[in-house]
């Protein structure tokens, strides 16, 4: 199988994405673009406080098409969740599922912002579970996906940090797991990729929550989503 290669201007795009990610943490969101292939992005979401996932962590791809941002990228969830099928291609208004609903202007954040804003919903899309599992089975699932994921050869490679978080316990928000997590990595060596805490004369301080609106994964309205200017591409 031939890997698909990024065009220069995707390749600026998805890097100057990743920069904006990296300079600008968003809560509850840690994002690795494979080293290998910059098409490939995996995410973690970090359970929403007050929802049946908090406490979790889930892992997952972005696949970006080669003309990216032109198209967009396919989304995929790989941890169990108990909201979507696992490995399943999710069907988003954000996705390549409605390719015609596609801004090229929308940046990466603002794609993980609006599947984890979609998550903590009941709607029902393809790749979707619906029903949905019973709060007390996803509640469980969210506690198991420490374990899931700690056996997930990807999760390990490209989130070490986040490893330790098997000893998170369900009450912690994303927030409070996240900057635990980063200050016991901090003790050893920093490692690219950390956007989970910013760091503020060598005091580990919590993220302050980006206050950006997330798109609608049901319908697309522009004006509501973070707006890439595509003449710096």
């Amino acid at each position: 199988m031939t890997e698909t290669i990024a065009t220069p201007q995707a390749t600026r795009r998805l890097q100057k994405d990743l920069m904006k990610i990296t300079q600008e943490p968003i809560e509850g969101i840690v994002v690795a673009p494979l080293p290998e292939n910059i098409l490939i992005w995996h995410y973690v979401l970090l359970g929403s406080p007050d929802t049946p996932y908090q406490g979790g962590a889930y892992h997952g791809r972005l696949i970006f098409p080669a003309d990216f941002p032109w198209k967009p990228p396919a989304i995929y969830m790989d941890t169990p969740n108990g909201r979507f099928q696992p490995g399943v291609r999710l069907c988003l208004s954000i996705s390549d599922y409605h390719p015609e609903s596609w801004n090229p202007g929308w940046s990466v954040g603002a794609i993980l912002l609006g599947l984890q804003s979609f998550m903590n919903e009941e709607t029902h899309a393809a790749g979707a579970i619906f029903p949905a599992l019973s709060t007390n089975g996803r509640e469980k699932l969210a506690l198991d996906s420490h374990k899931f994921n700690n056996r997930d050869q990807a999760f390990r490679r490209l989130f070490p940090q986040l490893l330790d978080m098997i000893g998170s316990t369900p009450g912690e928000s994303s927030a409070s797991a996240t900057t635990k997590v980063t200050r016991k990595r901090n003790k050893k060596r920093p490692i690219e990729n950390d956007i989970v805490v910013i760091e503020d004369d060598a005091k580990i301080v919590p993220v302050k929550k980006v206050k950006k609106p997330t798109p609608q994964v049901r319908q697309a309205h522009p004006a509501l989503i973070e707006v890439i200017d595509l003449d710096d591409d």
